[in-house]
Order: C-alpha cells, then structure tokens, then sequence
C-alpha cells in the first residue's frame, strides 16, 4: 500500500496525533471539528504533518434516490481545518447505492487514490451482497 512506502504508520481508535513524525493513517478517529455533530468519525483519514494537510476519506450506501444528498452531507460535514490549523482539507466522499449504482464523482475519487480499475467491481459486488444479505435476513428469518 502507498501509505506503508511513504513511511506512514497505521493507527486506530482515539490515538493521539502528535506522536508521528511524517503521516498516520487515521481509522475510525473521532476529530473534533467546528459544530457539533452525531457522528464525527471518518473512515479514514491521512493526515500529512509536515505539509499541514489531510485527506478524510468516508463512506456512505444510501439509497439510489438518495447519492446526490449523501455526497453534497460528507463533503460540509468535516470543517476542521482551523481547529487543526491545516492548510488544507479535501474530503473524499466514497458513495455507492444499495443498489451498485456508482455516482461519477466517486469514480474519480477512486482514480485519484491510484486504485486498480476493477476496485469498483469489487466495491459493488460487497455492497450487492451486504444488500442480498440483509433482504434474505428479512425474508428468511431464523
């Protein structure tokens, strides 16, 4: 992974971000940002220390009628960088429907994070499947 060659170190739940020198990859982190809000944990997050920045990556399966406001929620939810006292903040919103349908904003995300091209048939596949899975559970219960 790019992380691990660029000298980043994984970290994990609530982990203090002074520590490292260069980046983290930060996973399900709660940040602290300018509003409250209920849930205030990106998926991912790289922060860069040394240049100042951060990159949120988040992801959402809405319903099909519903990827426009879901993209337009992940993109003003994390206002964070005069807290931090960053230079700058991009918010990657990763959005797939319950369905497969894939918005094309996500799709230049994906190409942006260098991810091979069939990532998106795997990403649809998981989400068909989760989908299948929970229907089947309604349907079929044990």
């Amino acid at each position: 992974m790019a992380w691990k060659q660029n000298g980043c170190k994984k970290r994990g739940r609530g982990t203090d971000i002074g520590e490292q020198p260069k980046e983290d990859l930060l996973v399900y982190l709660s940040i602290e940002i300018d509003r409250s809000i209920e849930h205030n944990r990106p998926d991912t997050v790289i922060w860069d220390k040394v240049a100042k920045t951060a990159l949120i990556i988040d992801f959402t399966v809405p319903q099909d009628y519903n990827l426009a406001r879901a993209y337009g929620e992940k993109i003003t939810k994390y206002e964070m960088r005069d807290i931090y006292q960053l230079r700058k903040v991009d918010i990657m919103p990763l959005i797939i429907s319950v369905n497969g349908l894939i918005p094309r904003k996500t799709t230049e995300h994906l190409k942006e994070l260098s991810l091979p091209q069939n990532a998106i048939l795997w990403i649809q596949k998981a989400v068909i499947l989760g989908t299948v899975n929970i229907i089947r559970k309604v349907l079929h219960p044990h």
